[in-house]
């Protein structure tokens, strides 16, 4: 029997008072929770700021532990070695307007979020795995709205890092959700999305490395210096 275990977090009421007047719009983490494990596992949901696509934060899914992969019954008609061994996970956020209380939705027009995604599957013999990546969004009539959806296979032991750009998404919108789920017919495995190996939601890409204040500061003081010499050539001749 495969056990799903539910963690609601209670950051979006926790959070409420520190986003008013700060930004228009937020992602607030929910609640994630681990389905088709085969022990009881957990993950996270967070948020980050400042977020690529403004004035919106960043959002990202973790595991503080591997989850290890559970497997069906085999019956009859399918053989233990042909059922895949699979895990997942899902992480929920809500969409918060301080300035238009009661929150409902986020209004989008045309927006576009950057995606990265860095995850770990490991066992202990060789093997590859099939994984999936889907966000949506969705809205209290229980419509859905596709943003990215990736696939590939993986090696077992070598990291998957990828990144992507989300589909435009406009109108109201109240919840955006990160389904992130993997499948092997190679054996049993684990996965690892730890906090430095997350899936994020709109991050931001490191800006190029400044100059060292003393090679500032060098190169000032040659751009000086040829300027003196230019100078004093021009009034010998």
């Amino acid at each position: 029997m495969v056990r799903v275990s539910r963690f609601p977090i209670l950051a979006f009421l926790l959070s409420v008072p520190a986003f008013a007047g700060a930004v228009n719009y937020a992602f607030l983490p929910t609640e994630c929770f681990v389905y088709q494990s085969l022990t009881e596992a957990s993950c996270s949901v967070d948020s980050f700021s400042p977020g690529a696509t403004s004035p919106w934060n960043g959002i990202s899914v973790s595991t503080p532990d591997p989850i290890q992969a559970g497997q069906p019954v085999a019956d009859i008609i399918s053989p233990v070695n042909q059922i895949p061994y699979s895990v997942g996970l899902y992480g929920s956020f809500r969409v918060f307007a301080p300035k238009e209380l009661p929150v409902i939705a986020g209004i989008f027009n045309d927006e576009t979020f950057p995606v990265a995604w860095d995850f770990i599957a490991n066992a202990d013999g060789e093997g590859t795995f099939n994984w999936n990546l889907e966000i949506t969004a969705g809205d209290q009539d229980e419509n859905s709205f596709s943003l990215l959806s990736r696939s590939g296979t993986g090696i077992f032991g070598q990291s998957v890092i990828g990144s992507g750009v989300t589909n435009a998404i406009a109108g109201d919108w109240t919840y955006f959700f990160i389904d992130i789920s993997v499948s092997s017919t190679s054996g049993p495995f684990s996965l690892y999305i730890p906090g430095g190996q997350t899936i994020d939601f709109n991050p931001v890409v490191a800006d190029a490395e400044a100059p060292e204040p003393g090679t500032i500061f060098l190169g000032g003081a040659a751009l000086l210096a040829m300027a003196g010499l230019k100078t004093r050539n021009r009034r010998k001749n």
